[in-house]
């Protein structure tokens, strides 16, 4: 013999509320750490980081840097004798500017 189950009623639909059923649900808190509005500083912050004014000393001469630029003219093709002239070209530049004796190779 098969137990007997009590007769099942028949109940309305439960009605879900107009939001969708987020009457339900708890609305997250604000973060207590976090403040509400942005504390503006005394200064405003810069765009973007700002150099340090450059002096004299970091200056090169247009006529050492048309010199440079002529050895990439002058040797397109050849690396090894681009480097060589740049390192003579280093060694007069810091020796007429200041006062430095540098060995380079000839």
């Amino acid at each position: 013999m098969e137990p007997q189950l009590p007769p099942v009623q028949a109940t309305p639909p439960a009605q879900t509320p107009p939001n969708g059923g987020a009457a339900d649900v708890p609305a997250p808190m604000p973060n207590a750490a976090a403040p509400a509005a942005p504390v503006a500083s005394a200064q405003p912050a810069p765009a973007a980081p700002i150099a340090p004014p450059a002096d004299d000393s970091d200056v090169i001469e247009p006529t050492w840097v048309n010199r440079a630029q002529a050895v990439f003219k002058n040797y397109p093709g050849d690396p090894s004798e681009q480097s060589k002239q740049f390192m003579l070209l280093k060694a007069e530049y810091l020796e007429k500017r200041y006062g430095r004796t540098i060995k380079a190779e000839d």
